[in-house]
């Protein structure tokens, strides 16, 4: 796994964390130094990864990003930063994951 154990144990013991949601990453529409479809397959791949790797983690959690799939309609004309509506997509895609562990916890 490519999480460190210590971290893991010093957040849960230390400061008595429940629990993590770990957002997966992005796909962009411009890059400065990589291709973007090979960006954008390597987020395909990390994101996989990730998943499968949180899968049974009783501590973190995989949160899939809704609303943001199709990236032109909330990428800012940069390619890479989040526009308006985007980052009230993003905002809900927070709240969403904060609000689903707290009902997890409680």
């Amino acid at each position: 796994m490519f999480t460190s154990r210590c971290n893991i144990d010093t957040f849960v013991g230390r400061y008595r964390i429940k629990s993590v949601a770990i957002l997966q990453l992005m796909p962009r529409m411009s890059t400065r130094h990589l291709e973007v479809d090979r960006y954008n397959d390597f987020v395909i791949t990390f994101n996989r990864i990730l998943k499968d790797e949180l899968k049974h983690n009783r501590i973190m959690t995989y949160w899939k990003l809704s609303g943001l799939k199709h990236a032109a309609v909330a990428i800012y004309r940069d390619g890479v930063h989040l526009n308006q509506d985007g980052l009230i997509r993003y905002y809900r895609n927070i709240r969403g994951a904060i609000l689903t562990l707290l009902k997890s916890i409680v």
